[in-house]
């Protein structure tokens, strides 16, 4: 029987890494890619290796189509079988819509769209028939409004529907597609991105959300385990939102 193996992407940091070590905690090995940060993956791949499991480390600006086929193709040349694939890798221009330019477009939808269905469809051979689970991460962009995030939530709605038509187009393969919407993440990116209101953000989020506003990126994990069990299948087509509770709550009590 071989040793279960999963893919993340933007693993460096974030989300993807705290999903990296948690599926390393649980005796899965770990392809880590990332985009530019090399000192970071490696710290992530050594840290898997400390769990126990073997790590291997990609990197591919998946903004560059060509970089992401050449990523894709080495690992399929490389790697004889997937059971898991995590599509986490995100960035976007913050600015009003109308500020955007062509390349602000064409990057985002590069790195969210694109690269999603150039590399399943080169890794769909190692994926196929394992009841493999392919999951992808969208925002909470897509359901609140937030300043300059126009088009990433236009692109992760659009991996969303993605998502729902390929857990259908792929179910006689075996292979099972997820996606889940995990609300507010206290991430350095959202930190960094929210500027001086995310004090604000999160001190008002966590009254009013029965659960808490925020989540830490290795709570996320533990729960995004659990929607990667076989018993999770039935979620089938469903983006699954995991807010505390914040999004059930009338707009008063968000200020």
């Amino acid at each position: 029987m071989n040793q279960s193996k999963a893919l993340v992407t933007g693993a460096s940091r974030g989300i993807g890494k705290a999903i990296a070590l948690e599926l390393a905690k649980q005796k899965i090995d770990v392809i880590v890619h990332y985009g530019k940060n090399s000192q970071a993956a490696n710290e992530v791949a050594n840290q898997i290796k400390d769990l126990g499991q073997q790590a291997w480390v990609y990197q591919a600006d998946l903004v560059d189509i060509e970089q992401t086929q050449k990523f894709y193709s080495k690992v399929k040349d490389e790697h004889d079988y997937l059971d898991y694939y995590i599509l986490n890798a995100a960035s976007t221009a913050f600015k009003p819509l109308l500020d955007l330019s062509l390349e602000n477009i064409d990057k985002t939808f590069n790195l969210v769209i694109k690269s999603f269905l150039i590399g399943l469809k080169c890794l769909h051979p190692l994926l196929k028939g394992r009841d493999s689970q392919v999951l992808t991460i969208s925002g909470i962009d897509t359901v609140k409004f937030c300043p300059g995030h126009g088009l990433l939530a236009a692109a992760k709605s659009s991996l969303e529907t993605l998502s729902k038509y390929l857990s259908v187009e792929l179910a006689a393969d075996k292979i099972h597609i997820k996606c889940v919407n995990p609300g507010l993440v206290a991430t350095d990116s959202t930190r960094f991105y929210l500027g001086e209101a995310f004090d604000q953000i999160f001190e008002s989020s966590q009254k009013c959300a029965p659960h808490g506003g925020f989540v830490e990126p290795s709570q996320l994990a533990k729960i995004i385990l659990l929607l990667l069990k076989p018993e999770a299948n039935w979620l089938a087509t469903k983006t699954i939102h995991m807010d505390g509770g914040l999004g059930f709550m009338l707009p008063q009590f968000l200020k």
